[in-house]
C-alpha cells in the first residue's frame, strides 16, 4: 500500500484490535508515532473507529467498516488472530440447555437480535477476514467449517441489520453447507443445535431444492433426539417448511424486497401488510 497514512491507519486499526482502547491512549498513541500525518482524522472521518462514553471516560473501538477495511488490507493479521473455537463457544453454551424454559431462552438470543452487541464488540473483525476468505481453512473439519459458517450467514445478519450486506455472504455460506453435507461434515456434529445452524444457509435460500432439503434435514433431525428437546427442534422444522412454503408461493422472501432494493409485487404488498413473517413467530412455549 503506497499511501503512507492508510498504511498507519491499519497499524492504528490492528492495534486498536478487538478490546476497545482509552480516547487517552489512542490519541497518545498517535501524537506519539505520526503527529504530522492526519491518521487519526482520516479514522474518524472514514467511520473506521467509533467513540463512546464509559464510567471511567470515552473509548475508541473499530467499527465494522474499519474491519473490513483491515480484513481487505491485511487478512493474514486476522486470520492469526482468529480461532474458530472462539467462535463455537461465543454461539453454543457449554453445556447446552435441556430443559424448554432454558432452550426457549436460548433460541430467543439467538433469534431475536441478542447477539447483535456481542458480535459488533467481539466478531466483527472475524466476519468480515471471513468474507475476504482469511478463514477458508476452516472448511477442513466439521466444527472449524460450522465456525465459518456462522461467521458468514449468521454474523453479517446481526452487523449489517436492515441492509443489503446482511444477505452478501449468503451464498458462500451456502455452498460451504452444502458442500459439508456431502462431505459427511453436518452428518459427524454431534449435537443438533450445531447440526440446525450447519444447515441453515440452506433455509435461507430463495431456491426451492435447497429449502426442500433443508426440510427433509430438520424433520429427520426433529424425529432423532431425545423427547426433551423434540418440540423445539419440531418447531425449527416447522419453520423450515414456512420458509419453504414462502418462496413457492412468490419465488422469494418478499420481506427482504425493500432492502434489497426489489419491487415488490401487488400480491407481495399484500403478505408484507399482514405481517406474518414466518422468521417473526414466536418460539413455542
Amino acid at each position: 500500500m503506497a499511501d503512507p497514512v492508510d498504511s498507519l491507519l491499519l497499524d492504528l486499526l490492528e492495534w486498536i484490535g478487538p478490546d476497545e482502547r482509552t480516547y487517552a491512549d489512542v490519541i497518545d498513541a498517535w501524537r506519539t508515532s505520526c503527529p504530522r500525518l492526519p491518521v487519526w482524522e482520516e479514522a474518524n472521518d472514514r467511520g473506521f473507529v467509533e467513540r463512546r462514553r464509559r464510567a471511567g471516560g470515552e473509548s475508541i473501538s473499530v467499527t465494522p467498516a474499519g474491519w473490513e477495511f483491515l480484513a481487505k488490507h491485511r487478512p493474514h493479521r486476522l486470520a492469526a488472530r482468529a480461532d474458530a473455537e472462539d467462535v463455537l463457544r461465543f454461539w453454543f453454551p457449554d453445556p447446552m440447555p435441556r430443559d424448554e424454559e432454558s432452550l426457549r431462552r436460548q433460541l430467543e438470543w439467538w433469534f431475536r437480535g441478542g447477539t447483535d452487541a456481542a458480535i459488533a464488540a467481539r466478531f466483527a473483525p472475524v466476519a468480515e477476514g471471513a468474507a475476504q476468505g482469511a478463514f477458508d481453512d476452516w472448511a477442513a473439519a466439521p466444527r472449524s467449517r460450522l465456525a465459518l459458517i456462522l461467521a458468514l450467514d449468521q454474523f453479517p445478519r446481526s452487523l449489517h441489520r436492515d441492509s443489503p450486506r446482511a444477505y452478501a455472504q449468503d451464498p458462500k455460506a451456502l455452498a460451504l453447507a452444502l458442500d459439508g453435507i456431502e462431505r459427511g461434515h453436518y452428518d459427524a456434529l454431534a449435537d443438533p443445535f450445531e447440526k440446525t445452524f450447519f444447515a441453515m444457509p440452506l433455509g435461507h435460500s430463495e431456491e426451492l431444492p435447497h429449502l426442500d432439503r433443508v426440510v427433509a434435514l430438520m424433520d429427520e433431525l426433529a424425529r432423532s433426539v431425545p423427547p426433551e428437546l423434540r418440540r423445539v427442534l419440531e418447531h425449527s422444522a416447522s419453520q423450515a417448511r414456512g420458509h419453504r412454503d414462502v418462496v413457492a408461493r412468490f419465488g422469494r422472501q418478499p420481506h427482504r424486497n425493500a432492502v434489497l432494493g426489489r419491487q415488490s409485487t401487488a400480491e407481495e404488498l399484500e403478505y408484507l401488510a399482514r405481517g406474518d413473517f414466518v422468521h417473526t413467530r414466536s418460539i413455542p412455549r
